[in-house]
């Protein structure tokens, strides 16, 4: 068994531990309807503390995850090289001029100074390595399954926590809605010359020109087509889940359209576009809410209840349109958990399975199966890769995603903080 934290020092801290769920989190119920109480109330300190760490657990599973696929990758580019041209001088001075394959997989490699500059795959130590690698315990190939199963388990995780979070925090934007709608029906504006003219308050109309911008209606597509790509993901890593049970025997050689490269590049496009989209409604919002103007120049434009109610409607409107991506997030959250299933079951039909000990055993094989099992060795570490790439995307994917949620909703936030704010300001 090749002990990987020897090559890679702290690879298995990588590999441990799930996300934990925790979906305890409450919206605060308040009777109370004055501005000041919608403006003060910018969102439940559980709902956004909530947000926060879901995020934050997010992006420390794709640093995590990263750091992981990078090793992997490593890994299988070092065992490609060995099962071409075996292992040769260069070869050793790179991983083992400290030891460390010595240590890896308990074989003594001698110095590189013995050893020819051009190996075979057929040496002894070419193949120690190589059946350290394949090893059905603690191999790269069962390793990338262990991480893959892991990772699927995480975003699962993490997909029930978004989708809590989801719920909880648009019920608490809908009651503050209601609230600053209920206070507009009930409240009496001053009239122009009541209002210190020194005053200055943040600037309502830039904060909903942000909810109205282009960059805020693309950004709630693209948030729309991730969960479209978060749903093609699964059914790939669904597929490559069949042709990686041992005991399907397959030939992994033809591709099927859905999981062809340009497939899995049309995923990734599209989780960078929506990155991008997140980017820059952040700036914009955050330039928006850092603008402030006098209190007068903007009572000319909102300078009675039913003008700030036009632009309350429109905010209940942006809100209603993201609020109808949850049927899409619950979706995700089902396919997530079939993933889930449907990878245990597959590592469970690999742990069963002595499949690279049968790839070399012609007594326990007939001519048939050994030619299948055969053409499934040889397509074999290119479908781990592309699996393990797919369920990285994947990862990535997720976190993309919930940031998406959160600054879409951050922007509906800022925008009924603003008017509340200046309705508190210009009340009788």
């Amino acid at each position: 068994m090749a002990d990987l934290n020897k090559l890679f020092p702290g690879f298995e801290s990588f590999m441990d531990g799930d996300i934990e769920i925790n979906n305890e989190v409450t919206v605060p119920e308040s009777g109370d309807t004055t501005a000041e109480s919608v403006a003060d109330e910018v969102e439940s300190e559980e709902i956004a503390t909530e947000g926060a760490e879901i995020e934050g657990e997010a992006k420390e599973t794709e640093t995590a995850a990263e750091a992981t696929n990078m090793m992997f990758d490593q890994l299988l580019m070092m065992y490609r090289h060995v099962k071409r041209f075996g292992i040769d001088r260069t070869f050793l001075s790179l991983y083992n001029d400290k030891g460390q394959l010595n240590n890896m997989i308990g074989y003594r490699f001698p110095s590189c100074e013995s050893i020819d500059s051009v190996g075979s795959p057929r040496s002894q130590m070419s193949a120690a390595f190589i059946a350290a690698m394949e090893d059905d315990q603690g191999g790269v190939f069962k390793r990338i399954w262990n991480w893959i199963v892991t990772q699927c388990k995480r975003v699962y995780n993490l997909v029930l926590r978004i989708i809590d979070w989801f719920k909880s925090k648009f019920i608490n934007t809908g009651k503050r809605i209601e609230k600053l709608r209920a206070t507009l029906h009930n409240v009496t504006f001053k009239s122009s010359d009541d209002l210190d003219d020194t005053y200055t308050v943040t600037d309502v109309s830039a904060v909903l020109a942000v909810m109205k911008s282009p960059a805020a209606k693309d950004m709630q597509r693209g948030i729309k087509e991730c969960l479209k790509d978060g749903k093609t993901s699964v059914k790939i890593l669904k597929e490559l889940s069949v042709r990686l049970k041992p005991d399907q025997l397959k030939d992994t050689s033809g591709l099927s359209q859905d999981v062809s490269e340009s497939a899995v590049t049309e995923i990734e496009r599209g989780t960078d576009k929506l990155k991008s989209m997140v980017d820059a409604l952040k700036k914009e919002l955050s330039n928006a809410e850092g603008k402030s103007v006098g209190i007068k120049t903007l009572y000319k434009k909102l300078s009675s209840p039913s003008a700030v109610l036009r632009e309350l409607d429109a905010i209940e409107s942006t809100y209603k349109e993201l609020a109808q991506v949850q049927t899409d997030i619950d979706q995700v959250g089902k396919d997530a958990k079939t993933l889930v299933d449907f990878t245990g079951k597959a590592l469970a039909s690999y742990n069963s399975k002595n499949w690279f000990m049968k790839a070399n055993d012609t007594v326990a094989l007939n001519t048939g199966d050994r030619s299948t099992l055969t053409g499934f060795h040889n397509s074999m570490s290119s479908e781990f890769e592309r699996a393990k790439a797919l369920c990285m995307k994947w990862t990535k994917q997720s976190t993309v995603l919930l940031t998406a949620v959160r600054i879409a909703e951050n922007v509906q936030g800022s925008a009924i903080n603003a008017l509340a704010s200046y309705v508190s300001r210009v009340s009788k």
